[in-house]
């Protein structure tokens, strides 16, 4: 894993630690597989991978990887608010911009990998 608990805590995490530590595990696969193994031997990248993984963490927690449903449309005045179940494949994609965000500088980890431009 990227990041401990005390880490994750700092950042304002908020799930407990036995949560955490299983939903941490699952975002270390994830970045591990979309930078091909490549994480664990950037040195350079200690502390974006550390932030990656906690935002992972927040983001699969709050059902990243899970059917879910987002507000699709909204009023104001009447309060009506309609909700719509979000697509896997948007919520993939919000999960590639998430690793975009935090695993391309100072080394681009998904681009060595083929990643990038997914």
């Amino acid at each position: 894993m990227y990041s401990s608990y005390q880490q994750y805590q700092q950042r304002g995490g908020k799930l407990p630690e036995s949560e955490y530590q299983v939903i941490a595990q699952r975002a270390s696969e994830i970045i591990d597989y979309y930078t091909a193994g490549k994480a664990a031997e950037a040195t350079d990248m200690a502390s974006a991978l550390s932030a990656c993984e906690c935002e992972l963490v927040d983001f699969l927690g709050e059902g990243g990887d899970t059917s879910a449903s987002s507000v699709q449309s909204e009023s104001n005045d009447g309060y009506s608010v309609n909700y719509g179940s979000v697509s896997q494949a948007e919520k993939t994609q919000a999960m590639i911009s998430l690793l975009k965000q935090y695993l391309t500088f100072p080394q681009n980890l998904l681009a060595t990998c083929g990643w990038a431009y997914v």
